[in-house]
């Protein structure tokens, strides 16, 4: 253990006081290939793709054995079958039994079910003393093929088998199970089921105890044993009401449990097999027809285009109607068969507008009787017109002019009026006037200025600017799918161009009055999640605009006071006339709409105050500037910081606590969320039921040592919990509050994404409450650490108080460094660094001693601060001192915080900072033995793809940063 790398070196005192650290050598340097082995072994155990990518670098060359199993972890089946393949040519009888076995796997996960079985049939004849092995993967291939014969064959072979554990393979009971649902033997199935679950829970006890991920497959099995539970009373009592309502639940919580699972396809393949045999037995051949075609879209998206080939044939065999369009997707992801992909969706087209028109010559031109299935109609057609703009076939005009044609074309606007549809045809004409938004140069084409303002003052270019206005909010009046893309950039588009000179007066009010119609029929929790945007544009200088920014935000209040308040009230107690002049218009509309409602009246009298009363936002503020010295005052004893408390001090709002109904404004509170559906809903409501209100005040204050003494606060919630926020005087906190807003919208963005998802991506937030320009509260992050103490801390066990402090490095720099001394930057850099070797992953190691929290709290860190390079690398994110960097205690993340220089602003201090983000030595340290080769680069290209593939959302969301501050 003490010559593993990454081991604490004990430090070695020398005359004088001074101690000699020696630096580590190269990684590869110190690693063997032996060690390397080692630890390839330890990664995949832990099941970690990323950490042995890696791995792999280290690594002079690589035996078969270590692609094989490269291959398997980052779920490359082709490769590994390729690799089995030759490994069984040269190996050993019993080497060779466990290449069968990986052979095996292969099969299955490629989808190659026939092969398996074939293969297993194979072992089964050739080894008689491990037959029992090859059957239970027959066994495996059979059930999933729905091959009920070689199933009570095999069953009748094995029924006593058991493996290394003792136990009956569970997929043999999974296969019994099915055939006593097939065959409605109830009694033998209730015997099978308790030895099923009995199978789950003992090793279920014992990883439960070692962490979630390694009890996470058994759950899953216990998840696929509820729903044969589930779908054995529509079986075995197919006309009760119980087995009606089994149907029911089948079809609606099926496809909402799945989203619940971890989205990685092969933890969820045998749920998805499991399924498809319930809904053949129960005679659903439709629904096992769109099972494997889900499939098939499971596999396409994680990348294994393999077994997306193999599911894609399986949905033709069943009949699927969405088998093409998932053909074709595949497809369109190899850029050399893009144009077959269009071929095939372009022959369905065809051949179902040929059939809706005999059927319509038919049924005498009645409403519904073109399309045999609307639904996939209308997907294949979005999708064709979609790929035909982007590969450039068509000018962009003749696109939409064709879209509209066969939109027009087909009668039913139940499929033809969705968000989609109102989506996709807003995008178009947005590229149509903003060709150079997708990457153009203005010059190729006729490119609209900055993106957002038309140029060409023209009549055609106008009605295009009001068409693609129309059609983005017709799609958020349906949906909110495309709400990040649609709404920014809607708003956006209405701001700039109600003060374009080039846009008609006519025209300006046409676009004016569609945002009006769209505010009476959209959800409210549709603004809320551009509210940030609607508050910063309050200045807006077209009074038209303005009047309806005002209603929209005024609607807002008023359905939701407690939560939108918090995020009013900076422009509300604005020292700029210009900004809390509309504030409080704003304030009065919402009395005019809303005048019976008792919470806005209720909510804007503890806010805000009344009669003399300077309501809670008003006493927060005196906390913030409790330490501030008045100019030429004598401040009292008690405002130097010492003694401070609530109760004394801050009487007013200790007394007005127990009596308010103030949400807490922590992050939790404030984030609304969307119907999970997809599909507008206006009884939504967007907040948790159970919000936190604020009960009281905890009697201390701390005073924080800085420049400006912010101080700390306690508040009791109504459920208990005691929420800390850091109050800070003479500090703009608008660009602070804008930036989580934008963290918040990446975070979305992430949760989206299936690479991010599967890796738990996301940036750690906080609320952050601005009550005028030059003060605010920022919600207290628990149990997080300083990098800078942290280090401090570290070096301070090893060396003297002096030798580490900055006064002394400074010195060293000014008397060392050219044109003064004798060393270029580079030199004294790396004089330095003997003298302060990397010593962060120490703190890990002392604040996670148990394995498998160290592992997660590592693979934390890696993560967020890999998310934050990115994240911040996009924004221009300076200022990364060690002391606006902090970490968890207790779950290693990364949280970054001070966001006063963005946009590159720190390439203009007096020492430019060049470096793109902050990555040190001691950065890299508890990465791992791989470093930033590892996880950090892995997740580095996940969240630039992510943040690319958003990037007009982003753009249209930093805009606020332009308006306010």
């Amino acid at each position: 253990a003490a010559a593993a790398p990454g081991a604490k070196k004990v430090p070695k005192k020398v005359s004088g006081g001074a101690y000699v650290v020696k630096v580590p050598p190269p990684l590869q340097e110190r690693c063997d290939q032996e060690t390397v082995q080692l630890f390839q072994r330890i990664y995949a155990g832990l099941d970690d793709a990323d950490g042995l990518t890696g791995i792999a670098n280290l690594r002079a060359q690589s035996s078969l054995e270590e692609q094989i199993l490269d291959a398997e972890i980052v779920g490359d089946w082709t490769k590994a079958l390729a690799c089995y393949e030759q490994a069984l040519q040269q190996a050993q009888r019993q080497s060779g039994l466990r290449n069968h076995f990986g052979l095996l796997r292969c099969f299955r996960n490629l989808g190659h079910l026939q092969t398996m079985l074939t293969h297993a049939d194979g072992g089964v004849a050739r080894y008689d003393r491990e037959a029992h092995k090859f059957r239970s993967q027959a066994v495996q291939a059979a059930w999933r093929l729905g091959r009920w014969d070689l199933q009570r064959e095999y069953l009748h072979v094995s029924q006593n088998e058991k493996d290394f554990s003792g136990l009956v393979p569970f997929e043999n009971h999974v296969s019994h199970l099915l055939l006593c649902l097939r065959d409605r033997d109830r009694s033998t199935y209730n015997k099978i089921l308790k030895k099923a679950r009995s199978s789950v829970l003992e090793p279920l006890a014992a990883a439960s105890m070692e962490s979630y991920e390694r009890a996470y497959p058994l759950l899953m099995r216990l998840h696929m044993l509820h729903e044969l539970d589930r779908t054995a009373t529509a079986v075995f009592d197919p006309d009760s009401q119980e087995a009606i309502n089994a149907r029911r639940q089948m079809s609606v919580e099926w496809p909402l449990r799945l989203v619940s699972t971890a989205p990685h396809l092969m933890s969820r393949e045998p749920l998805l097999a499991v399924r498809r045999n319930l809904q053949e037995i129960l005679g659903q051949k439709e629904e096992v027809a769109s099972s494997w075609a889900h499939f098939a879209r499971a596999a396409r998206q994680a990348g294994h285009d393999s077994t997306a080939q193999s599911a894609i044939m399986q949905a033709e065999r069943y009949g699927a109607a969405v088998a093409h369009l998932q053909r074709a997707k595949l497809k369109w992801g190899n850029p050399a068969e893009r144009h077959d992909a269009l071929r095939l969706l372009k022959e369905y087209l065809d051949t179902a507008k040929a059939h809706a028109g005999r059927a319509d010559s038919g049924a005498g031109g009645s409403e519904g009787a073109r399309l045999e299935n609307p639904r996939v109609f209308f997907k294949t057609l979005v999708r064709y017109w979609t790929w035909v703009q982007e590969t450039g076939l068509q000018q962009t005009s003749e696109v939409i002019h064709d879209f509209k044609n066969d939109l027009a074309m087909i009668k039913s606007t139940q499929h033809s009026n969705t968000e989609k549809v109102q989506f996709v045809l807003g995008q178009l004409y947005d590229t149509l006037l903003f060709p150079d938004r997708g990457g153009r140069s203005r010059y190729e084409g006729g490119g609209q200025g900055n993106g957002s303002v038309i140029q060409d003052n023209n009549k055609v270019n106008a009605e295009n600017l009001n068409r693609l206005v129309r059609h983005y909010a017709e799609s958020l009046k349906l949906g909110h799918k495309h709400i990040f893309q649609s709404l920014p950039r809607l708003l956006t588009l209405w701001f700039e161009n109600s003060t374009n000179d080039k846009v008609s007066a006519d025209q300006k009010e046409k676009l004016n009055q569609t945002v009006k119609d769209m505010s009476r029929t959209v959800p409210s929790y549709i603004w809320l999640s551009v509210f940030p945007q609607l508050v910063s544009r309050i200045c807006h200088p077209e009074p038209r605009v303005l009047d309806c920014l005002k209603t929209i935000i005024a609607q807002v209040l008023g359905k939701h006071p407690k939560e939108a308040l918090w995020a009013m009230v900076a422009v509300i107690k604005s020292s700029q006339t210009s900004r809390s002049k509309p504030a409080k218009q704003i304030l009065e509309t919402v009395y005019k709409l809303f005048p019976n409602s008792r919470e806005w009246r209720d909510a804007a009298k503890e806010f805000l105050g009344f009669e003399g009363s300077a309501g809670i936002v008003g006493e927060l503020s005196k906390v913030c500037n409790i330490t501030v010295i008045p100019a030429g005052r004598n401040a009292p004893a008690k405002k130097s910081g010492k003694g401070l408390t609530m109760r004394g001090d801050c009487k007013v709002l200790w007394d007005m606590a127990p009596r308010t109904s103030v949400l807490v404004p922590i992050q939790a509170m404030l984030t609304p969320t969307f119907p999970a559906s997809g599909l507008s809903d206006p009884s939504h409501h967007p907040f948790p039921d159970s919000s936190v209100t604020i009960k009281a005040f905890g009697d201390k204050i701390d005073v924080m040592a800085s420049l400006m003494s912010p101080v700390v606060i306690r508040i009791i919630g109504s459920d208990g919990n005691q929420y800390k926020f850091l109050c800070k005087p003479k500090d703009d906190l608008r660009k602070d509050s804008r930036m989580m807003d934008f963290n918040t919208v990446i975070n979305r963005l992430l949760a989206k994404d299936g690479d991010a998802r599967r890796r738990n991506l996301y940036i750690r937030t906080f609320s952050v409450i601005p009550l005028r320009e030059d003060q605010g509260m920022i919600q207290w992050v628990n149990d997080t650490m300083v990098l800078r103490t942290i280090l401090q801390d570290y070096y301070s066990m090893d060396k003297t108080a002096a030798w580490i402090k900055t006064s002394r490095i400074q010195e060293l720099y000014n008397r060392e460094l050219r044109p003064k001394g004798k060393l270029s930057t580079l030199e004294l850099y790396e004089k330095i660094i003997v003298d302060f070797p990397p010593v962060f992953h120490r703190w890990f190691l002392d604040h996670f001693p148990e394995p498998s929290s160290w592992v997660a709290a590592r693979n934390n860190y890696t993560r967020t601060t890999a998310v934050w390079s990115m994240v911040g690398f996009v924004i221009g994110l300076g200022d990364r001192h060690a002391e606006n960097i902090l970490f968890d205690s207790t779950t290693g993340d990364c949280v970054h915080v001070d966001f006063a220089c963005l946009f590159n602003k720190g390439e203009t201090l007096q020492v430019p900072e060049r470096v793109p983000f902050r990555l040190t030595r001691n950065l890299v340290d508890p990465m791992g033995v791989s470093g930033h080769e590892g996880g950090f680069t892995n997740i580095c290209a996940v969240t630039m793809k992510v943040l690319r593939g958003n990037r007009d959302s982003l753009m249209n969301v930093l805009e606020t940063f332009a308006h306010d501050p």
